[in-house]
């Protein structure tokens, strides 16, 4: 430099920096870089992508975020470190994520879930799911039951009988024990009309025959009408109802197989005793 000339300072050049006074630019650790004219080490940073994180300050190894949590592309100054942060509710993922996948439609999972086997919808008594991966509940078949519970996904439920000498519970449920004779014609349970009318079944499966100390119904007529035993033998349908001497009422009553059960109402005392 010549006597009466001036000089000035150059900007160091991106991937380095200077401070005050500097004769010379100083390159960042390897794995960082820097923008043009940096004026310290903590200008120089790394570009972290989606699913990795800075675990150790003052290095540049990247480790892979764990099942359940994930993180976006970012990036950190030199001397600090970055993390990963949780899948929130009803979301998953495996690692090294950059997101979080949400579960099936209708199912839920807790904070942090790392599998989509970890996501679960909640069956309640007397449905069952048939479907790998769907929120669609069925309804037991009549005779079947089930318990309620968590489903987690891919899996599916199904509905059981229940063991001998009991039925499934009106909710299909559970099983209760079986209070109806005789054994063979236990159902669900009917409905009956007044004399005059006919007889209805509520469950196709079968017929409930009555307990043992009978059923009972007010007729038209205004007397009660109590079971008071079967007529005939399984047979096929003739027709809803006959009267006989206006003593009793035969009713014919569905059983399996569209089979039907003659069933005797004898005429009792008037229906302020019919129980």
């Amino acid at each position: 430099m010549y006597y009466g000339s001036i000089s000035s300072c150059s900007a160091c050049a991106a991937g380095t920096y200077s401070t005050g006074g500097a004769a010379s630019c100083t390159n960042c650790p390897a794995g960082y870089t820097t923008w043009e004219g940096a004026v310290s080490l903590n200008s120089c940073y790394i570009d972290v992508p989606g699913g990795k994180y800075i675990e150790t300050a003052n290095s540049a190894t990247q480790s892979s975020c764990p099942a359940g949590t994930y993180s976006n592309n970012h990036r950190v100054a030199y001397g600090s470190i970055s993390g990963c942060t949780t899948c929130p509710e009803n979301t998953y993922s495996g690692e090294g994520a950059s997101s979080c996948s949400s579960c099936p439609y209708g199912y839920v999972s807790s904070a942090g879930s790392t599998a989509i086997n970890q996501c679960f919808i909640w069956v309640p008594g007397g449905k069952y799911l048939a479907t790998p991966y769907s929120s669609v509940l069925t309804q037991c078949p009549a005779g079947l039951y089930s318990g309620s519970g968590r489903v987690y996904a891919g899996n599916t439920t199904s509905c059981i009988s229940c063991g001998n000498g009991y039925v499934p519970t009106p909710e299909q449920n559970g099983c209760q024990k079986d209070q109806c004779t005789p054994q063979e014609m236990c159902g669900q349970y009917a409905s009956y009309g007044n004399v005059g009318e006919y007889f209805e079944y509520s469950d196709p499966s079968g017929f409930r025959a009555p307990l043992p100390n009978g059923w009972a119904f007010v007729g038209a007529d205004g007397y009660c009408y109590q079971f008071s035993g079967w007529l005939t033998s399984l047979g096929e349908w003739t027709s809803g109802y006959n009267v006989h001497d206006s003593d009793y009422l035969e009713a014919n009553l569905k059983h399996t197989s569209s089979k039907y059960y003659h069933a005797k109402y004898t005429k009792k005392d008037p229906s302020s005793n019919c129980k």
